[in-house]
């Protein structure tokens, strides 16, 4: 997809975020800079369909809330 993340994205000048990037009808509909305090997508660099995408809130032993973000089998859902 030919487009300027640098227009609608911090995370040219900061490590500390992840792009988060909402497609509508193979258009850019939205982008959300997250910051990876928050959530760490780096492991995760693929595009995904809205049924492939599974968002949890999940807590680890100190208490600390991170959202993950997973592809999940559409197929099973």
């Amino acid at each position: 997809m030919n487009w300027n993340i640098e227009e609608r994205s911090e995370i040219h000048f900061s490590d500390s975020v992840n792009a988060l990037v909402f497609l509508y009808q193979e258009s850019v509909n939205q982008v959300v800079d997250l910051k990876r305090g928050i959530t760490d997508f780096n492991d995760l660099d693929i595009c995904l369909s809205r049924n492939q995408a599974n968002f949890e809130l999940r807590t680890d032993a100190n208490g600390l809330r991170m959202l993950t973000l997973e592809r999940s089998d559409p197929l099973k859902h």
